[in-house]
């Protein structure tokens, strides 16, 4: 029995834990999160020609009211004047 407990504790010792992972992401994740900060910076600023460049152009947007947009009609609400920039997070 002793053997089996210190063999259970010797494995989980050993075993990488999920934590001590590669906490900066891969390549793509970095990249992802680049864009995605880009692309919230862009909105914010109310530059439709960065997020133009960002978005594809079969774009389908949904906002928090549920209203659908195309990629035509989200460039027009990005520069919207009674449209008030919503809160942006970015992670570092």
């Amino acid at each position: 029995m002793k053997f089996f407990a210190l063999t259970a504790i010797l494995a989980l010792a050993l075993y990488p834990a999920p934590a001590a992972q590669d906490k900066a992401g891969s390549a793509d994740e970095i990249q992802v999160r680049q864009l995605e900060r880009a692309w919230n910076q862009a909105e914010m600023k109310q530059e439709v020609g960065a997020v133009d460049n960002l978005v594809a152009d079969s774009l389908v947007y949904t906002d928090y009211d549920g209203t659908f947009m195309n990629k035509k009609e989200y460039l027009k609400w990005i520069v919207d004047p009674i449209r008030r920039p919503t809160i942006f997070t970015t992670r570092a």
